[in-house]
């Protein structure tokens, strides 16, 4: 964040920090317009190639749109790549080699 700020700062933009104490909290305040900006979804952030809980509510939406199934005995909050059962759109379905 300090690296930021001055920049901010030196284009006209006036900063004020506000510390929040857990990962939704940022992103509901920016929704609802009380913060401008969001810096904990930074670019090393976005970048981090495994994020266990996110797959696994994407490949249940998948499945609810029943583009994929997922093996009956799996816990879906635990989704992986290793549980699809059958792909029946023959979707690009990410980088399974994370999984692995």
């Amino acid at each position: 964040m300090q690296g930021i700020v001055p920049i901010l700062e030196k284009k006209g933009s006036k900063v004020k920090l506000v510390e929040l104490n857990d990962y939704v909290q940022p992103s509901l305040k920016l929704a609802h317009g009380s913060l401008d900006a969001n810096f904990f979804q930074h670019l090393v952030y976005l970048q981090k190639p495994n994020d266990p809980s996110n797959l696994a509510r994407a490949l249940v939406l998948l499945e609810q749109n029943k583009l994929i199934t997922l093996k009956s005995s799996i816990d879906p909050i635990r989704a992986s790549w290793k549980d699809i059962d059958q792909n029946l759109r023959t979707l690009a379905v990410g980088d399974r080699q994370s999984d692995r």
